[in-house]
C-alpha cells in the first residue's frame, strides 16, 4: 500500500501514442488463496459459501444470475450501514458479481481463520 501511496503522491505524468497518462487511483486486490473446491464439499456454511462463490466466480449461468439478483436485493437493504452507503442499486450485474466476490471472500476468510 505504502508504494502505491507513494506513486500517487508523485502525480507522475507518463506519454504514450500522444496520450498523456496518470493514476487516479491505485486499489489492490490482495487475496489468500483458497481451494474453493475443496470447501465447497462441506456440509456446513463454510461449504455453503465457498458453492456461492464458485457459482458467482464461474461463467454466466441461471444460477449465477439468481444468487447476482439475490445479492442485489440484500445489498439495497443495507444502505442504512455506513460501509454499504456506496452500493449504486443501479450498477450492472458484473460489478454487482465482484462486490459479492469480494465480501464473500473476505467472509470466507474470516471464518476459517476462526475455525481453526
Amino acid at each position: 500500500q505504502a508504494v502505491a501511496d507513494e506513486l500517487l503522491k508523485q502525480q507522475a505524468v507518463w506519454e504514450e501514442s500522444g496520450c498523456q497518462l496518470f493514476f487516479d487511483h491505485i486499489r489492490l486486490n490482495t487475496q489468500p488463496a483458497i481451494d474453493l473446491a475443496e470447501h465447497a464439499r462441506q456440509t456446513d456454511a463454510i461449504g455453503l459459501l465457498a458453492r456461492d462463490l464458485l457459482i458467482l466466480e464461474g461463467p454466466d449461468s441461471d444460477e449465477r444470475k439468481a444468487l447476482i439478483r439475490q445479492g442485489r436485493q440484500q445489498l439495497a437493504t443495507l444502505d442504512q450501514y455506513n460501509e454499504f452507503k456506496r452500493f449504486d442499486p443501479d450498477i450492472d450485474q458484473e460489478l454487482t458479481a465482484e462486490w459479492l466476490q469480494r465480501a464473500g471472500r473476505a467472509a470466507l476468510t474470516h471464518m476459517l481463520a476462526t475455525r481453526e
